[in-house]
């Protein structure tokens, strides 16, 4: 069985209702229908077929949406990649993707094209997220997977034509991909709030015509202080908030204040919520399964979900927990070490690998530590030789890695507890760190000299904060602009980037204004601005039309061709 894609029907039903908005500008459902068919018209004249893997780079704005969209329209799958990542971080996303394609917005459109109709076992949406491999991993989620994820969630959440869901939370995480895609299945209105500002968030809630929201638990807290306390208007009917554990003060605060509160816990590999309790309810636990859902425990603690939610009908998940006899879900926690920090996946191997990079440390155990805010947050047990602090460490790590992956605790000690097998012991790891932090409490520091202020910023979706990059973090000099902030750089000094442009494709300006262009033609003049990278990524051929006056790029994984770019024209040009 193959399904029609939804946007025919809502055109014939409703075309001059708002399908999306951003930035204050709505866009009708026959406006949004024809700048998708134009934009998949121009991204299957560069070869995008359908069952391809099309990697997404750049800011989340209108035009990202569309080429977003676009991708489904052509049954291809798309696979948002981290806007705030380093370069780095986005070869290896890239690598674990192993994408057909890697298109950075914005796209030139093309004559339109028809809607190819999805199998339900199509793949649509490929997330990269960290695991407990000390890699980033591929989620790949289908169509049915989509699909059943957003009819349970509206007979769980309810249902109404005029529903407007404020997105706050960015597409390459599964949930902020999800308001997206569910939007766009029901026929009501995806408002896009990127990047997050918390006090502008609660505007738009304050301002009486968004129903939905989904945020995570620290996100809720900011909204929460960036607003008199004082109740919501009526029409806010659903608060989802998931991503991580509800603290039950923060829970208890919304609740005083009427906010229809809906906990929720999902997988992305469940392709977002699996339970989710009614608005207004919940506690301790996250509710029942949704509809076409089965939530058990193994012998082990773990739960399990069966049902069309999970790959294969069946996901034993990393996370324990427990089920009562009305079937209501308690989450306990992880089972497998992944620190989830304010609704995202950190990987201790990772993070300890960084440490590890640096020639000073021998050893390094990373675990998660229970946060107020964030739910949980990295600390680091370090063995060194003495000659780097951590101020030091945190700027090595905060080069190599998203800056919300930087420990806020370092302690250094003799050596790495371990098992009898040889095993780094987390628990006792956790029990000095946490140990270190009561010594400097008692000493009247509130916190370990050795511990750094969490630069709240960069721990926000599509945050302001920017990486900086490294010679060897998988852009080999060749690029102008980066060669020359390069040139005379040693391997370990990071390079801070104005803002503007950054590298084509794996960009390296990690808020993607732009990416370089590269020289105009069908081949690439010597010296020119050719971008090599680690995944064996080669770059399509594709003119726009003569005179086009905006910036395309699109590269091709394991391709032989030439990337070809096109600054926008002066002005004397055109």
């Amino acid at each position: 069985m193959r399904l029609p894609h939804p946007l025919e029907a809502h055109i014939a039903a409703r075309p001059g209702h708002p399908a999306l908005v951003v930035d204050g500008v709505a866009l009708d459902y026959a406006g949004l229908r024809r700048a998708i068919a134009r934009r998949a018209g121009g991204l299957a004249a560069a070869g995008i077929r359908a069952g391809d893997t099309v990697a997404l780079t750049g800011r989340v704005d209108r035009d990202w949406i569309v080429t977003f969209h676009a991708l489904g329209w052509l049954d291809a799958a798309a696979a948002p990649l981290n806007p705030q990542a380093t370069a780095g971080e986005h070869v290896r996303a890239v690598a674990a993707i192993a994408p057909d394609h890697v298109v950075a917005a914005p796209w030139p459109d093309a004559d339109p094209v028809p809607s190819v109709d999805a199998a339900l076992d199509a793949v649509r949406l490929v997330v990269a997220t960290s695991g407990s491999t000390g890699a980033p991993r591929a989620v790949r989620l289908t169509v049915g997977q989509i699909v059943f994820s957003a009819f349970g969630s509206a007979l769980r959440l309810g249902h109404d034509p005029a529903d407007r869901w404020l997105g706050c939370l960015p597409p390459h995480h599964v949930g902020g991909a999800s308001v997206l895609l569910r939007c766009l299945t029901y026929g009501t209105t995806a408002e896009v709030a990127l990047p997050f500002d918390a006090r502008a968030v609660a505007g738009r809630l304050d301002g009486g015509a968004v129903t939905q929201v989904s945020l995570t638990p620290p996100l809720l807290a900011q909204v929460l202080d960036a607003r008199p306390a004082r109740p919501f208007p009526a029409a806010l009917r659903v608060v989802l908030v998931g991503g991580g554990p509800l603290d039950p003060a923060l829970h208890a605060r919304a609740r005083a204040l009427g906010v229809p509160v809906a906990p929720t816990w999902g997988l992305t590999e469940t392709a977002s919520q699996v339970c989710t309790a009614a608005p207004g309810e919940g506690g301790p636990d996250v509710g029942a399964p949704l509809p076409f859902a089965r939530v058990r425990s193994n012998d082990a603690g773990r739960l399990v979900v069966e049902g069309p939610l999970a790959p294969g009908g069946r996901l034993v998940t990393g996370d324990r927990g427990r089920i009562d006899a009305d079937g209501r879900v308690t989450v306990d926690g992880r089972a497998d070490g992944l620190i989830i920090s304010g609704g995202v996946n950190l990987d201790p191997a990772e993070i300890a690998a960084a440490l590890e990079a640096h020639p000073a440390v021998r050893a390094a155990a990373v675990v998660g530590v229970p946060d107020r805010r964030w739910g949980s947050r990295p600390a680091a047990l370090v063995v060194a030789d003495g000659s780097v602090d951590a101020p030091a460490l945190r700027a090595h790590v905060r080069a190599r890695l998203t800056r919300y992956k930087v420990p806020d605790r370092i302690v250094f000690s003799d050596a790495l507890p371990r098992t009898a097998l040889g095993k780094v012991d987390a628990s006792a790891v956790r029990q000095q760190v946490e140990a270190a932090q009561a010594v400097a409490k008692d000493r009247g520091h509130g916190q370990l000299a050795e511990v750094g202020e969490v630069d709240e910023r960069v721990h926000q979706p599509d945050g302001d904060a920017r990486a900086p990059v490294l010679a060897d973090d998988g852009v080999r000099e060749g690029d102008r602009p980066l060669g020359r902030a390069l040139d005379g750089q040693p391997d370990d000094q990071p390079v801070a980037l104005p803002r503007g442009r950054g590298v084509v494709g794996l960009g390296v300006d990690e808020r993607h204004a732009e990416a370089v262009p590269v020289e105009d033609g069908g081949h690439l003049a010597e010296g020119g601005r050719q971008h090599l990278l680690e995944a064996d990524v080669g770059v399509l051929e594709g003119a726009p039309e003569e005179h086009d006056p905006r910036a395309i790029h699109l590269v091709e994984a394991g391709g032989d061709a030439v990337l070809e770019g096109h600054e926008p024209l002066p002005e004397d040009a055109r």
